[in-house]
């Protein structure tokens, strides 16, 4: 399950900031959501080295700073709560590394959405909140 990258293609021929975005299924969404649910964040981070993180280079680059592995527990427990309210409404996530904003996860693919001011499928699209869903 690749919940940064997605899985399946979506727009191949289309650079979205690092390559072409990817989706994720309903099922694999509910996997997903399931796996984030039942694995706490204390396990993520069990036996992980702030030092090899450091030397690796690894985003946000401030391992060696007191109590820093609880930098991604907001954004871990966010992300939980997201998979779950997707799963539960039984939608697909098309997934992309932007340059700007790291990951962004649009739900409901299965759905027609309308972006003001763009097509579908504009690579400029980054705020999920622009999205509006087509009625009818």
């Amino acid at each position: 399950m690749n919940v940064i990258y997605g899985e399946e293609p979506f727009a191949e021929d289309e650079d979205w900031g690092y390559g072409p975005p990817r989706y994720l299924r309903p099922e694999r969404v509910r996997l997903a959501a399931e796996g984030l649910r039942t694995t706490r964040y204390a396990e993520l981070i069990s036996g992980v080295d702030p030092a090899e993180l450091t030397a690796a280079e690894v985003y946000p680059r401030r391992w060696s700073e007191h109590g820093a592995l609880e930098w991604g527990r907001a954004w871990y427990d966010g992300l939980t709560q997201f998979f779950e309210a997707a799963a539960r409404a039984d939608d697909a996530m098309l997934v992309w590394l932007d340059r700007r904003t790291k990951t962004t996860v649009r739900p409901q693919l299965g759905k027609r959405w309308r972006f003001p001011g763009h097509t579908a499928l504009d690579p400029c699209i980054r705020d999920p909140k622009a999205a509006e869903p087509v009625v009818g």
